[in-house]
Order: C-alpha cells, then structure tokens, then sequence
C-alpha cells in the first residue's frame, strides 16, 4: 500500500500545475502557440530520464532511486514556481528548466514502480513471478493509483492557484 500512496503522491506532483501553468507562461510574455513546447520538454525529459534511471536501478535500489525521484521532483517544482522566500524568479527560462527536471526526475520514480509492485505482490499474495496474476495486480494497482492522482491533481493545483496565486 506504502507504493500506491508513492504513486499517487508522484501523479499529484506530476500534474497539479498542467491546469494553471499555461496562462503561467502566457502572463510572463511566452506566445501562446509556444505553450505546448513545455510540455513537450516534460515528455522528452522523462524518455531521457527513463533510460538513465533503469540503468540506474541495476546499481542501487529501485526504493533509492523512487526516493531520488521525489526527493528531486519536489526541488524541481520549486523551480516552476516563483518563490519570494527561496528568492526564485518568475522567469520562463527557469521554469523551462524546473519543468524539464521535474519530466527527468518523474521517470526515476515511475521506471522502478511496477517492478516494485510486483515483488510486493509477490510477497504478499505468495504468487511466484511465473504466475500472470502478479503482474496483473501490480498493473491494476499502478494504473488505479495513476487515475486517482490525475483527478486529484488539477483539483488541488486549481485550489491552490485560487487561494495563494500562481
């Protein structure tokens, strides 16, 4: 249960600022036909990252790099947004960078996940990994925490943009 409440941590991470960062951007002079450039720097960043945290992974722990991944996710979302008590600037050029952090970094917790899942699966439902159930629970666990953290994310990042600001 402790990597569906990673999982749905991450998702939240990943996606409360989609709602809002786009007029983000547009208020901080970036055309609007280039919007969809940040996005798509979080998507390259996370293939890039998704390599180097699998090859990662056969050096240290899949727990130690899920926790790398947060532990980064989180400093990389700092960037994003302006903070007057880091002394972070609102600067696209900054935010491209915390976006295309926080894509790389996504990657170390999302890579290590599901062969996660399926030891805990393993050890809990005593299924040996020749047993197709136990990839299939992981699979279901890993896309029902997904979809509950999507939901969830743009609710909060909305509220949080109409209560504190951007």
């Amino acid at each position: 249960m402790l990597l569906v409440g990673i999982t749905i941590i991450a998702i939240i991470f990943e996606f409360y600022v989609d709602p809002i960062i786009g007029v983000q951007f547009i208020k901080l002079g970036l055309p609007e036909q280039s919007v969809g450039y940040a996005f798509a720097v979080i998507g390259g960043a996370f293939g890039f990252g998704a390599l180097v945290a699998g090859k990662l992974c056969s050096f240290i722990h899949r727990r130690f790099v899920i926790l790398i991944g947060l532990t980064c996710m989180g400093f990389s979302l700092i960037m994003v947004g302006p903070s007057k008590l880091l002394k972070v600037p609102s600067d696209v050029y900054i935010m491209f960078i915390g976006m295309f952090c926080d894509g790389f970094f996504s990657a170390f917790m999302f890579v290590p996940i599901i062969p996660e899942m399926i030891a805990s699966v393993e050890e809990k439902q005593e299924y040996s990994r020749s047993n197709s159930h136990v990839s299939d629970k992981a699979s279901a666990l890993f896309n029902i925490s997904y979809a509950i953290g999507a939901s969830i994310a743009p609710i909060i990042g909305g509220g949080l943009c109409d209560k504190v600001g951007f």
